[in-house]
């Protein structure tokens, strides 16, 4: 996994919100040269103090893309209101994939039920931390 800021015990992979004002709007996902084995439009919740905080929260397109020929899998997730505003996750080789796509065992739907946003960064939690008592909500 190609290291990203932020990444903690109980997150798998991290990485930086993206944005840039001088670029015109543009969806990160017609970029890419291999078409995605996911896509949903789905809010992603922020994380605050190990707890999810209450929405609403901003919807996001999230794609997951497993590039086997060039050995990287890939989760973005583009901002609906606004294409310039993105997150994007790459886990890099083959070993690391496996160990990541493992812990998920191998659900696309459980890894985009896994992302949270936090400290203006998208994390993937451990599958394990979400069935822990300590990731209740804040209205629980």
């Amino acid at each position: 996994m190609v290291p990203t800021h932020n990444t903690t015990r109980s997150s798998i992979g991290s990485t930086k919100r993206s944005k840039s004002n001088t670029r015109p709007p543009t969806n990160p996902l017609k970029a890419q040269k291999v078409a995605p084995d996911f896509v949903q439009q789905m809010p992603i919740p922020i994380r605050e103090n190990k707890q999810d905080v209450p929405g609403p929260h901003q919807k996001f397109e999230v794609a997951m893309t497993h590039d086997k020929l060039r050995q990287k899998l890939k989760v973005i997730a583009t901002n609906l209101e606004d294409t310039r505003d993105y997150f994007e996750i790459k886990v890099d080789g083959n070993e690391e994939i496996k160990r990541v796509m493992d812990k998920f065992h191998w659900d696309f739907n459980m890894i985009a039920d896994s992302l949270r946003i936090m400290n203006d960064v998208m994390v993937l939690l451990n599958p394990r931390m979400l069935n822990n008592s300590v990731n209740q909500t804040i209205e629980s």
